[in-house]
Order: structure tokens, then C-alpha cells, then sequence
């Protein structure tokens, strides 16, 4: 009938999702460890491009999946699966009310932040920080601003966040007056750990600044648990109390304690190819797309949410040989 058909087969727990995504296929079928069908996906057209679908599993076990395509084509499927290991599926309200108010709510403690809206100044200092430190630490900054319109000025001497690389490992610590709000805060993060992680932007380093930056603008932890260098490792696995998660809830989260901004990128801004950006930001998409090298990007996948608050903007990767996902959910 000019069709092949190709199987394959995944192990999966129950509750995981799994996701299917090819090209060019006649239809996708799902089959459980007895020969069940579970699920058959058509594509309808003879114009469509690409299939995609998902399900999550009930049982664990092996799950199989048959591939129709045409006769001797050389289809390629993508296959991710995703094990919430029993977590719920959260909404993102209920995930940045556990990130601005139920984490610190645990601890028995005021939910915090500055006493500032969008546009308002929030005042830093590094000069306890190494060259590589200060690097970070300014980046971190411009990308929180780009999430909450707050305008980070660096000085010197007495500032509302206070950096320092002298104590060991990575943390924040703030003070709060009497309605939770942070007069000022303490951010360390040890040159033994960007030494072990980078001062690249696609590297661990970067997060972690920002992780910490985090914190001191009022956001807790996907579920109840701090570190404890005694205490066993934490881990989503063990420690989240929900199963999703993405850096646009983040966001959400964060405009939820300083409102939404209208001072961000209000112009037409390109996103990748030839962008308009200064900072961080150009240099990771120059080098993404061919448009310059540096040192200060390595070769790690890099995930990113885009807020944006006005203009008609591009997101361009047109000389980008890497595989992009541009995920464009309402509200995300």
C-alpha cells in the first residue's frame, strides 16, 4: 500500500508525559505493554509538515510506538519523555504563589522584596567582587531588570544589595522591616564556586547569580527546603512540590511583587540574528548566530523567556544551525 511502518519503544514511569514529534507521517499509534492502543495521531493533510502529540502514561512499563510513513522515506522522530514521579501538574498562578508567598510562609516568615514598582532605582554594589564576580553580578542584574522594569545603579559604599565573593559557597540574606519589606540585602557567591562553574553565560556560574539575585527580590524555591551542607542533596526529584516548571513563571512570579512593567524593550526589538540589544544579551545572540565569537559563551543549550513591553519585535535565528523551540503559550 507504499507504506512502511517502523516501531520503537519507551520505558516510561506512570504519570510521565511523552512527547512524539516528527515529519511527514502518515499517522503516529501508541500501544501499552499488552497491545493496547492508546492513542493514533493522523496527519490529515497531504500539506502538513510536521505531527506532534503527547500523553502521559498510567502504568509503568514500556510504552510502543508505530510510525506509518510513506514507502522508503527516511523520517526522523523525536522522542522527549518527562516523569513527574507523582508530582501534581501546578498552574502558574499556584506556582508563583509558592515562589512569592508559600516557600517563606514554610519558614514561618514574611513574604519580602523591595518597596519599589517598575522604574523605581535599586541601588548595587560589587566592589567586594573579583573582575569575573562583577561580570555576573552586573549581568544578573540586567536580566532581572528586564523581567521586572526595576533600574539597577551601581555605586560604591552603602547600596541596597551589597555583593561579596569572601565567604564560602553560594547564598542571600536580607533584612525586612516590619511589612516584609528588604531595606537592604547581602549577596555571596565564593570564587572557589565560579571557578568550578564559569563566568560563561550559558554555565552554571550565570544561574547562580541570578538564582541568588532571586532571592533577595522576594522569590523562594519550587518547593520547601533550603540548603543544608549536613542534609542530603537536593534534588526535583525529592524536593519540588510541583512537576512543572519554566523560567516564564518566573516572570510571572516576580511582576506579581513589583507589577507588570511598560518600561522594558519598548521599542521593535530583534531577538537574535542582527539584534538591537546591548549587554549580555548581544553577546550571546552574536555568537548563536554566527555574528561574533567570545570567550564569555560556551557551548552549553541555553533556555531564555522573553518579556517584552511594546513594539513590533523579531525573533530571528535565520543562520542558526541549532534545533529552536519557540514556545508561544498565552500567558507564558
Amino acid at each position: 500500500n507504499g507504506t512502511d511502518t517502523a516501531w520503537l519503544s519507551v520505558n516510561a514511569d506512570a504519570g510521565s508525559t511523552i512527547v512524539l514529534e516528527t515529519a511527514d507521517v502518515d499517522q503516529l499509534r501508541v500501544y501499552d505493554a499488552n497491545g493496547a492502543a492508546l492513542q493514533v495521531n493522523h496527519v490529515l493533510a497531504e500539506t502538513e509538515d510536521a505531527s506532534s502529540f503527547q500523553f502521559t502514561a498510567t502504568e509503568d512499563g514500556p510504552i510502543h510506538v508505530a510510525i506509518d510513513a510513506k514507502a522508503n522515506s527516511a523520517e526522523t522522530v523525536n522522542v522527549r519523555v518527562t516523569s513527574n514521579h507523582g508530582k501534581p501538574i501546578y498552574t502558574d498562578d499556584q506556582i508563583a504563589f509558592q515562589l512569592t508567598d508559600g516557600y517563606w510562609q514554610s519558614f514561618i516568615s514574611l513574604p519580602g522584596g523591595f518597596d519599589a514598582s517598575p522604574g523605581d532605582t535599586i541601588t548595587f554594589d560589587v566592589t567586594g567582587l573579583n573582575d569575573g564576580g562583577k561580570k555576573l553580578a552586573r549581568w544578573s542584574l540586567e536580566a532581572w531588570h528586564a523581567a521586572t522594569g526595576l533600574n539597577f545603579v551601581e555605586t560604591s559604599g552603602t547600596a541596597q544589595i551589597t555583593f561579596a565573593d569572601n565567604e564560602n559557597g553560594a547564598y542571600a540574606s536580607v533584612n525586612q522591616d516590619a511589612n516584609g519589606f528588604v531595606p537592604d540585602a547581602f549577596v555571596n557567591v565564593s570564587r572557589d564556586w565560579i571557578r568550578t562553574y564559569t563566568t560563561r553565560i550559558d554555565e552554571y556560574g550565570f544561574q547562580t547569580y541570578k538564582h541568588e539575585v532571586g532571592h533577595v527580590l522576594g522569590l523562594g524555591h519550587a518547593g520547601n527546603y533550603n540548603f543544608d551542607p549536613f542534609g542530603p542533596p537536593i534534588s526535583w526529584r525529592n524536593d519540588a512540590m510541583y512537576a512543572n516548571d519554566g523560567w516564564h513563571r518566573t516572570v510571572i512570579a516576580v511582576q506579581n511583587i513589583y507589577g507588570v512593567p511598560t518600561n522594558v524593550r519598548t521599542g521593535d526589538t530583534v531577538y537574535g540574528f542582527n539584534t538591537n540589544l546591548d549587554g549580555y544579551m548581544k553577546v550571546l545572540f552574536n555568537e548563536m548566530t554566527g555574528q561574533g565569537s567570545s570567550r564569555d559563551v560556551g557551548n552549553e543549550p541555553v533556555t531564555m523567556a522573553i518579556y517584552d513591553s511594546g513594539g513590533r519585535d523579531r525573533i530571528d535565528f535565520r543562520n542558526d544551525t541549532s534545533d529552536q523551540r519557540i514556545w508561544l503559550h498565552q500567558g507564558g
